[in-house]
């Protein structure tokens, strides 16, 4: 897993708890970049799976968007929303999936 998702889990645990603690429900989002490649998107996919298994079990975790913006070869994309897509389902079998070509 890439060193900026690394040192956001701690900011994320506390957002987890302060949302556990009022009921307030989280959706993640991963942030593209321009002329993603396939290390991005194996990156992007190692980093879901991380996160599923650390957050799926919170109260208040609800969903997560693959990607915000999607700019890669559309091949590649796809390729990406079906292993996120399957990734995801894995440890969650009714969050919100968020899969958009905006």
């Amino acid at each position: 897993m890439a060193r900026c998702y690394q040192d956001a889990l701690p900011a994320l645990d506390t957002a987890f708890n302060a949302a556990d603690a009022n009921d307030i429900g989280i959706y993640l989002s991963i942030e593209g970049r321009e002329k993603a490649g396939l290390k991005d998107v194996d990156n992007w996919l190692l980093g879901i799976k991380k996160l599923m298994k650390k957050y799926t079990k919170r109260h208040s975790f609800i969903g997560i968007d693959l990607i915000n913006k999607p700019f890669m070869d559309q091949t590649l994309l796809a390729r990406y929303w079906e292993k996120g897509y399957q990734t995801v389902r894995k440890f969650c079998k009714n969050c919100l999936i968020f899969i958009s070509s905006r």
